[in-house]
């Protein structure tokens, strides 16, 4: 399955990937135990939140996309949701994207997303933090 076109676009100009310095700060209050050396760090979540049950950056087959800023990414790396290895999309070091299917949307609270590396590599395991905001009271008539 691949990313959309301009989906791909977007999140990689939202990214700024191609930035010498790292992005922004979106989201980097909720990266857990990342290091931040050289070699590789998860930096953001783009986006980091989102409602429950509601989905976001649209793709293709219904699932959401994500992408993951950092340093020292690789090929071979994966990333999980709440433990599900999700189909990993590798654009280069700095930039990972996925897709959520919305089942994992579902229920409001904190996700912890992590980028994990073959066994064997030694790299460290990166984690973040993605919040399910509770979904928008509905209107009553």
């Amino acid at each position: 399955m691949r990313i959309e076109r301009a989906a791909a676009v977007a999140l990689l100009l939202a990214a700024c990937a191609c930035r010498e310095e790292p992005p922004p700060a979106v989201g980097a209050g909720r990266i857990l135990r990342a290091r931040r050396d050289a070699a590789r760090s998860l930096l953001a979540l783009v986006p980091d939140h989102a409602r429950a049950g509601e989905l976001f950056q649209a793709q293709p087959g219904g699932k959401a996309g994500l992408a993951l800023l950092g340093t020292g990414f690789s090929r071979r790396d994966v990333v999980s949701w709440g433990g599900h290895p999700l189909e990993t999309y590798f654009a280069n070091s700095r930039l990972l994207t996925v897709l959520v299917p919305p089942e994992l949307l579902a229920q409001p609270g904190e996700v912890e997303v992590t980028v994990e590396s073959p066994s064997g590599t030694g790299l460290s395991k990166l984690r973040a933090v993605f919040r399910l905001e509770p979904a928008a009271a509905r209107p009553s008539i």
